[in-house]
């Protein structure tokens, strides 16, 4: 914490309850339309840049960072998972790929992840708000 303090700012988890409380009050502060959260062990390993993924229109589509034709297994099952059927999409997302969450299996089918999913910052505010949770884990399952 000591040497990320000048780039980022650390809240403390006092108990089960402040998690959510917490997040309502981080959500409510975010001046930006959209959102996406990252989970704990994520790297970057290669050059991007969010607006890319931001323009995107968070009412008819879930721009994922985590999400790639490389993702054949389901970790959290432990089971082989097959790739959707893919959507074209013509002109400058020619590098992205496209598909019906609601036809995938596994984490194909699961738009409300909380590993580099990419939200409206008011609806996900009003979702967080409605659930019970206390940690990412049980955050993600009440989504």
């Amino acid at each position: 914490m000591e040497i990320f303090s000048d780039k980022f700012s650390f809240i403390k988890q006092y108990s089960s309850a402040s998690f959510k409380d917490n997040l309502i009050i981080l959500l409510d502060s975010v001046l930006a339309q959209k959102v996406f959260f990252l989970v704990d062990d994520v790297l970057f390993i290669d050059d991007f840049d969010v607006r890319d993924f931001a323009k995107f229109n968070t009412d008819k589509i879930v721009p994922s960072l985590r999400m790639g034709l490389n993702l054949e297994k389901c970790y959290t099952v432990q089971k082989e998972q097959p790739l959707p059927e893919l959507m074209s999409r013509a002109g400058s997302d020619e590098d992205k790929i496209f598909w019906k969450w609601n036809q995938g299996v596994y984490d194909w089918s699961y738009p409300l992840s909380v590993d580099g999913h990419f939200f409206s910052t008011q609806e996900i505010a009003a979702m967080t708000k409605l659930i019970h949770f206390s940690a990412p884990n049980t955050y993600e399952d009440q989504l």
